[in-house]
C-alpha cells in the first residue's frame, strides 16, 4: 500500500550514502565482473562513473530492489523508501 505522509517517504542521508556507495562499486572498470552496462540506446557499453545517472540506478538498483512477491508468488512492486 501507499505510505501516507510525505515525511515518511523521505530518504535519509545514510540511505543515500549506501545507494551512492553501491552505485560507485558497480560503475567504472574498477567494478570488474559486477559492472553495470547500458541497456538503452545503441551504446551498450559499460557504465562509467562519469556517465552514471538516475536511469542507471532505476534499472540496476531501484527496480530489482523493489520487486517483491505476494503470497501467490506473483510479482508485486514496493517502494524504494
Amino acid at each position: 500500500g501507499a505510505i501516507q505522509g510525505a515525511e515518511r517517504r523521505a530518504v535519509t542521508v545514510q540511505q543515500l550514502t549506501r545507494v551512492t556507495n553501491f552505485a560507485m562499486n558497480h560503475a567504472g572498470p574498477e567494478a570488474g565482473d559486477s559492472q553495470w552496462y547500458e541497456i538503452a540506446g545503441e551504446q551498450g557499453g559499460p557504465v562509467s562513473r562519469q556517465a552514471l545517472n538516475f536511469y542507471h540506478l532505476d534499472t540496476w538498483l531501484v527496480r530489482p530492489a523493489t520487486a517483491g512477491r505476494n503470497e501467490q508468488e506473483e510479482m508485486k512492486d514496493c517502494a524504494f523508501t
